[in-house]
């Protein structure tokens, strides 16, 4: 057995380079940012201007250009001694000369284009060309992300060295090709799918190729993914739960008290959550609802019924911003019933969170809200009846039972899983796996249909003029999102890049206290400033991020307008839609673009068309397309690597019926390729190793 070469590689431990240790999974499952062909030349034909390929020539001269800036520049030549291509070099530094010393046979790997002189390519990857006769590579090259520790030419060998090591690891024993072969599915090894996806063969059919190696890799996750929620599930009913039986005087108490009644999804929905809050087994139910359907309605009263029992509450919410509105509104809501309402969350004083924790530790009723604070492995809560987890994708499985574990007596806390991301049933089941699923499908009254709006860019001052008219001399607010944070050529680093730009265009048309600006690289203090001035009036307009897309509620705001829409999912979209139409004003969602293909054009002119959320869920999986085959960034639910449900619908009854033959009574055998499975795909937060 050859040396394990991810323990860490010697080549790391040189002196002076970088430590690292990384798993297989982190080097294997990270794919190439994109493959080059350095397998042929390109003919002279196939050489223009916007083409990417392989170039090869005798260098014929070198020089160096003063203007328009200092520049480095080899001319290449074909065998007749024919000038072919120019390679630029802005970086100019003294071993350029003798890397391309006049007679020299060069092989260079970049982008065309046109320049001064003819075809040039700018910085491009240059070798020594080879030898006539020369064996020639046979797959294409992989180009790896320079990001993090491991640098992509490091990266390559301890790719090469991994996949030579996997016939040696018996964690990666593949005993599943069979089962999928069995079941109908017809995809590579894991091995060949490793191999193709890090070195595809240069063939015409190479997408093809590289799609159904994707595919087995995104048929294992979900397998995975299965397997980990039943596991997840039985865990569960494994230690008993506090049955919570009360009399439902707070939550009579607190509905008398609302300006409106609950909608009869609302009331079925938390009839469904009381009934199993009353039993002795441990609730796990998502919530799931279109956007303004009023969750968070329905978790307030199961958070009552819990309080009134006398046990605690935990909401755990993915943003300070989010936690910090959640408090507050309850706090407001709920003071009245004399409940109290804490907070814990990063920025919070030392002083404010030790007095919390103290009072969580006793076995005082009380709800408590958060973010990722709440999953210190040093909280206890005295008496935690119920889990309230917002925004569920945001959090892995791992992190959730961490809250699971953080009673301190035997009893396990039921769990309370709202997401506003409305989906189909069938992928529900291949998320949730055996969890309990409620829908809610109507919406309360006094939420006013959101007329939506595809804009040209080149229309923002007339967009502008509008706002100011609406917002300034009428009653009316306005979101104003963008959705990307940094941008090479802002400058406002203080207020943050990309959102300034925005943020200081609309202060040459609005009164600077009118408007506020909030994005994720600000301070808590003054994203919290920002959004009390918003929530009282006083900032008429919010210039924010993507941030703002889950939870904020400002009745007054009518107008959403959102940046380069063509950049963001369907789903997003309507996240960000459903900010506004929450009072009793006609509400508007403007799209802004700077020109869509025809596919990205009948993708946001779609949303004109529908408001139902479950719709527009629908409309994205049919509409976002292959995606990329060979990044790790996909669309979809975040926290899988290979998966993309809007190409993998198909996967998901294979990948149940593995999961089955894998655990046919749910219990997971030790050494069996359950287990090794579940090591080869580690959940979210369930992986020690840093992305590297």
């Amino acid at each position: 057995m050859p040396p394990d070469p991810l323990s860490p590689p010697r080549r790391a431990r040189r002196p002076g380079a970088t430590d690292v240790s990384a798993t297989r999974t982190d080097v294997l499952f990270q794919l190439p940012l994109r493959y080059e062909d350095w397998t042929a030349p390109l003919s002279d034909a196939a050489r223009q201007p916007g083409t990417s390929g392989l170039v090869e020539g005798t260098v014929m001269r070198v020089f160096e250009t003063a203007r328009p800036r200092r520049a480095f520049v080899a001319v290449l030549a074909d065998g007749t001694g024919r000038e072919i291509l120019s390679l630029r070099f802005l970086h100019v530094f003294p071993g350029l000369r003798s890397r391309f010393a006049p007679g020299q046979r060069i092989a260079a790997y970049g982008r065309l284009r046109q320049g001064p002189h003819g075809l040039e390519m700018v910085h491009p990857r240059c070798r020594r060309a080879p030898a006539a006769g020369a064996p020639r590579p046979q797959s294409l090259e992989p180009v790896y992300s320079a990001r993090g520790a491991i640098p992509p030419r490091a990266r390559a060998r301890l790719v090469q060295d991994g996949l030579a090591h996997l016939a040696y690891d018996p964690s990666w024993t593949d005993t599943l090709t069979p089962l999928f072969h069995r079941s109908g599915l017809d995809v590579p090894s894991l091995t060949e799918s490793l191999s193709i996806l890090h070195a595809p063969p240069a063939e015409d059919n190479v997408e093809h190729i590289l799609e159904q190696a994707r595919r087995r890799l995104a048929a294992e996750e979900l397998t995975a993914h299965i397997l980990r929620t039943r596991l997840w599930r039985r865990g569960l009913n494994d230690r008993p739960a506090s049955p919570l039986v009360c009399s439902s005087h707070l939550v009579n108490r607190y509905l008398a008290r609302l300006p409106w009644r609950p909608t009869e999804g609302q009331r079925r929905a938390f009839e469904e959550i009381r009934d199993d809050l009353r039993r002795a087994q441990p609730m796990i139910r998502v919530l799931q609802g279109d956007v303004g359907c009023g969750k968070t309605l329905v978790a307030t009263l199961a958070a009552l019924h819990t309080l009134e029992a006398g046990e605690q509450v935990a909401l755990l919410a993915p943003t300070e911003i989010l936690a910090r509105q959640h408090r507050d509104r309850l706090a407001a809501e709920l003071a009245p019933l004399g409940i109290a309402v804490l907070g814990l969350w990063g920025a919070i004083p030392a002083a404010e969170r030790r007095a919390h924790e103290a009072r969580i530790a006793a076995r005082d009723p009380c709800l408590t809200v958060g973010t990722h604070a709440l999953l210190h492995s040093k909280l206890r809560f005295g008496s935690l009846g119920l889990v309230i987890v917002d925004e569920q994708h945001r959090f892995g499985v791992v992190q959730r039972q961490t809250l699971n574990s953080a009673r301190s007596d035997a009893l396990q806390p039921h769990q309370l899983i709202m997401t506003a991301t409305p989906i189909p049933r069938t992928l529900a089941l291949a998320l949730y796996g055996g969890i309990d699923l409620t829908t809610i499908h109507e919406l309360p009254p006094g939420r006013t249909p959101v007329r939506t709006t595809v804009l040209l860019d080149t229309r923002r001052r007339e967009l502008m003029a509008r706002l100011r008219h609406r917002c300034l001399e009428g009653p009316e607010q306005a979101y104003w999102i963008c959705p990307w944070i940094g941008d090479e050529d802002d400058t406002a680093e203080d207020e943050g890049p990309g959102v300034a730009r925005t943020y200081h265009e609309l202060l040459t048309h609005f009164p600077p206290d009118s408007v506020a600006l909030v994005h994720g690289r600000m301070p808590a203090r003054a994203r919290e400033e920002a959004m009390r001035l918003f929530h009282e009036g006083r900032a008429r307009i919010l210039v924010a991020t993507t941030v703002v897309e889950v939870g904020v509620d400002v009745p007054a705001a009518t107008i959403m307008v959102i940046e380069e829409a063509d950049r963001l999912g369907l789903l997003q979209l309507h996240q960000l839609r459903g900010r506004v139409g929450r009072g009793p004003l006609p509400s508007h969602c403007v799209l802004l673009h700077k020109g869509l293909r025809a596919e990205a054009g009948a993708r946001l002119e779609s949303l004109t068309r529908l408001s139902d959320g479950l719709d527009v869920a629908r409309q994205d999986l049919e509409t976002r397309g292959p995606g990329d085959a060979t990044g790790t960034r996909q669309s979809g639910v975040p926290g899988f690597r290979f998966v993309d449900l809007a190409r993998d619908l198909a996967l998901v009854p294979f990948a149940r019926q593995i999961a089955d033959a894998l655990m046919p009574e749910g219990v997971l055998t030790p050494h069996g390729e359950a287990e090794r499975l579940l090591a080869r795909w580690p959940g979210p937060g369930e992986t020690l190793s840093r992305t590297v």
